[in-house]
């Protein structure tokens, strides 16, 4: 949608509706396994994963009478958090785009949250599998800095037309487009090992 602009075509209009779909589709299966698997680690009973107000804040389903609920023992400080994010992040009809749902992870949750839930053992893994992204996104980082590199010395300083020029910044941009979104996600992946408390020396 950024690339696209505020004037897109009708078949610009669809694919992005296409697309949003998908994502949702996506959103929904991983949301209904998570939920799933937290509530078979959670020490209790009747917690807040099996709640339908709760699945329909998660899933981006449209919020009817919001703010009519007591605040009763299902709502949680935790999932209170996470509605207010939710929210501040929706349009006035009261649907939830689905980039802006929060994930069932445990960064999302806290780690408080795993503690007092038997969950310790996913924010392991949680924070293991973001160890990983932190390295492949690196790895990405300096490969895009080398070739941005490689283009200044082989297509920018030789270049003596306007032409050739222009050519060549057009690729120097488009590789700086690649480093920055790599470094979005590593920024994104560090801070979930924050909100997992990642030990100093890991982030180190």
């Amino acid at each position: 949608m950024r690339k696209i602009g505020s004037h897109p075509t009708p078949d610009q209009k669809r694919d992005i509706v296409l697309r949003c779909s998908q994502l949702q589709d996506k959103v929904d299966a991983f949301q209904k396994q998570a939920g799933s698997m937290l509530h078979a680690v959670s020490n209790e009973a009747d917690d807040s994963w099996g709640n339908d107000y709760t699945r329909e804040t998660y899933t981006g389903a449209k919020f009817d009478g919001i703010g009519d609920e007591d605040n009763d023992s299902h709502n949680s400080a935790t999932e209170e958090h996470y509605q207010m994010q939710l929210l501040r992040n929706s349009p006035p009809d009261g649907r939830i785009n689905a980039e802006h749902i929060l994930l069932h992870l445990p960064s999302q949750l806290g780690c408080s949250w795993c503690n007092m839930n038997a969950a310790e053992d996913l924010a392991k893994a949680e924070l293991h599998l973001r160890e990983g992204q932190l390295n492949d996104s690196l790895h990405h980082i300096r490969i895009a800095l080398g070739h941005k590199s490689y283009l200044f010395r082989n297509n920018m300083h030789p270049a003596c037309t306007q032409r050739l020029k222009t050519c060549a910044w057009t690729e120097v941009h488009a590789v700086e487009s690649t480093v920055q979104h790599h470094a979005w996600v590593y920024n994104h992946a560090r801070k979930s090992m924050l909100d997992l408390d990642a030990n100093v020396s890991l982030l180190n």
